[in-house]
């Protein structure tokens, strides 16, 4: 029986050499016709019943045949999977990159094309990758617009862009999520003692890692003993989990070595928190997250409330800007900054050069364990004054 259409439908279109008609046993439009030299077409359109989209679809396919006589057949058409595969293999890649590439494509279906990407496909990647519950509440939290970028759009683009150079599909149509400017969240060398003081004895010592060494939180959770060099006072971050994709050697301040000896184990990660066992508490490593962080957020938010400090709004990851300018306070030197807290150029540690403000100097070498000059505490005394020096430590 012969599928009603409503009579005010358009019934046919005809290319140069295609024609776009309803099929006659269901009502779903079809492409039929030939191309000089080459098969039969006759296939059912991808706008189903969308008159408009579908002779859209007819005029795109006979100007794509028409620049192929031109400029020659394209490649074939590749998914982003293949793509993918092409492109972490095509060149060295950060670990970093593979895992987000990786987990994108685990995330959609086979069958994804890059030219088939839209909004609704980076909501369901936002949904997969960066999907949280709030600890408390289990209300869903939306991820931070530079989150989506770092975790998405950029090793999204770059794989499509890939494509695209190869002639595997067309260029990428991916805006990226639009990143309010803030002035980076830091503390002085008295505010994190406060931090660190109010912070419960399990997270205690990565908070004095953290201001000591500026690391990065995912690369310190990731830490382990066996890069550890407690004689030569100094860890390495390895190139897996490092940001850059490159090894990392960190000197460790007296005040690090000394919360790194303290702790009683010597195997496995350096850094462990507590879980609830059935025999009472044990120490275990920290999970792994999909974007590299949020370990400890709750319990940072908690101990920040203890300590007075919510209204500054700091994070984990305020602890490395807090360290990147008390650095810079001492050092003047943004080169020294940029090789020590593992940044890729000198525009990105820009911001450091003056969050800082003067006259901390002996709370900064104090905080990270060295003994205080004399002449230092004296020329923090000065500041402000018609004596104030203007400049820092070698």
């Amino acid at each position: 029986m012969q599928a009603k259409r409503k009579s005010t439908a358009p019934q046919v279109f005809h290319g140069q050499y295609l024609t776009l008609r309803w099929r006659s046993d269901r009502p779903v439009l079809q492409i039929q016709g030939r191309f000089p030299g080459g098969d039969p077409i006759r296939e059912n359109a991808k706008a189903r019943s969308d008159f408009e989209r579908a002779k859209e679809e007819l005029i795109a396919r006979e100007a794509q045949w028409h620049r192929a006589q031109v400029h020659g057949e394209r490649a074939a058409r590749k998914n982003l999977a293949a793509i993918a595969d092409a492109y972490l293999t095509a060149e060295p890649r950060t670990e970093q990159t593979k895992k987000r590439v990786a987990k994108i494509v685990a995330a959609l279906p086979e069958a994804t094309y890059p030219d088939d990407i839209d909004a609704d496909t980076i909501a369901t990647l936002k949904k997969a990758l960066l999907g949280r519950k709030h600890p408390r509440t289990g209300a869903s939290t939306q991820p931070m617009p530079s989150t989506v970028n770092t975790t998405i759009m950029v090793p999204l683009k770059a794989v499509i862009n890939f494509g695209a150079f190869n002639r595997w599909c067309g260029a990428p149509r991916l805006r990226p999520e639009t990143v309010e400017k803030k002035t980076k969240a830091f503390c002085t060398p008295a505010e994190a003692q406060q931090l660190i003081d109010a912070a419960p004895a399990h997270l205690r010592p990565l908070l004095i890692f953290l201001f000591s060494v500026g690391a990065r939180l995912g690369e310190t959770l990731s830490l382990q003993w066996r890069n550890v060099d407690l004689k030569g006072r100094r860890v390495t971050f390895i190139p897996e989990k490092t940001k850059t994709g490159n090894a990392r050697v960190a000197h460790l301040p007296p005040a690090a070595v000394a919360v790194l000896e303290a702790l009683p184990h010597r195997l496995g990660p350096v850094f462990l928190r507590p879980y609830n066992a059935r025999g009472g508490i044990v120490m275990g490593p920290y999970a792994e997250k999909a974007t590299g962080g949020g370990q400890i957020e709750d319990v940072f938010e908690r101990t920040a409330r203890r300590a007075g400090l919510e209204n500054l709004g700091l994070t984990p990851h305020s602890t490395r800007h807090s360290w990147a300018s008390w650095h810079y306070a001492l050092h003047a030197n943004p080169l020294k900054l940029a090789e020590d807290g593992g940044w890729a150029s000198l525009r990105m540690i820009e911001i450091y050069t003056h969050m800082m403000p003067a006259g901390h100097k002996a709370e900064i070498l104090e905080l990270w364990g060295y003994p205080v000059p004399q002449w230092v505490r004296d020329e923090d005394a000065r500041i402000g004054t018609d004596q104030e020096p203007g400049y820092g430590l070698a």
